[in-house]
């Protein structure tokens, strides 16, 4: 997956561990080879060509084995901006640790492309299993925003936006996982949602494609409010789809229950079906 995440990939263990490929200016340059270290200091500036990858930094810190030629740790410091075509990042400090296979960003960490963005405090990418976390400062929370299209008009596109406890992406999967009492808005529907945890799927050209949000969902649209214990929103069939102890009340339309409901995502086109062997409940308010 060629997503914001491989940046992260690309960044520490990709820019910067391949500096014998990449141009690199700075003030300052101190080389040591008998410990196989390079530090570039002051207003430095470093592009990968190959990669389309440019980043800049007030320090840059490379230490490679002197045996293997072989990065072992690489550091990039001070208001640092890396970005590659679309993507980009900003971060204080970007760390490389080779015997962890881990790269960490830490201080006021935005990462994204034009398709989605995350906002948070630290962001650690485990380069063995390509599964990254981003995690807030404490009390304060990781904020995301994602593009889906109108299928009737794929020329549209609309933003989901919120904030979560802490991300989890899977760039092998296509997947980000929300979890921490996550609440979002989507500017499609004018809808507000808020669950647990939601797993968001996101399709080859990197929009969303669905959500699957589990304990305590509640969203509220104009017209409509809706409860359930796990829900399912799938924005090419623009369907939700509420699971276990649904419940959904509509303006003008009273309230229907049951353990499976199925609606269209746009409330004015109401209700699809419900699950057969539990048969909906419907009331209709008596004026």
């Amino acid at each position: 997956m060629k997503a914001i995440w491989g940046i992260l990939l690309l960044l520490l263990p990709g820019a910067l561990v391949a500096a014998d490929h990449m141009e690199v200016r700075g003030q300052r340059m101190y080389v040591d080879k008998n410990k196989g270290s390079l530090v570039i200091e002051e207003k430095v500036e470093a592009q990968h060509k190959a990669k389309g990858i440019k980043l800049w930094a007030e320090l840059l810190e490379i230490l490679r084995d002197t045996t293997s030629d072989e990065v072992v740790y690489a550091r990039a410091y001070g208001k640092v901006k890396v970005t590659r075509n679309q993507e980009y990042a900003f971060f204080e400090e970007g760390i490389f640790e080779k015997h962890l296979d881990l790269a960490t960003l830490t201080g006021h960490l935005i990462i994204g492309d034009q398709e989605v963005r995350i906002e948070g405090h630290e962001a650690r990418y485990d380069l063995r299993t390509n599964i990254g976390k981003v995690t807030p400062l404490p009390g304060e929370r990781v904020a995301f925003s994602m593009v889906h299209s109108n299928p009737e008009h794929p020329e549209e596109r609309h933003l989901v936006t919120g904030t979560a406890g802490e991300v989890l992406v899977y760039e092998k999967l296509n997947k980000m996982v929300l979890q921490g009492g996550v609440v979002a808005h989507d500017s499609y529907d004018d809808s507000n949602f808020k669950a647990e945890r939601i797993v968001a799927f996101l399709d080859a050209k990197r929009e969303l494609e669905e959500m699957t949000a589990v304990g305590s969902f509640e969203m509220t649209q104009p017209g409509r409010w809706s409860i359930a214990d796990r829900a399912v929103l799938e924005y090419g069939p623009q369907i939700v789809t509420l699971l276990s102890h649904a419940r959904v009340r509509q303006t003008e339309e009273g309230e229907v229950t049951g353990d499976r409901i199925e609606m269209h995502m746009d409330a004015s086109k109401g209700f699809l079906k419900g699950k057969r062997q539990t048969p909906l409940r419907l009331e209709i308010p008596v004026k």
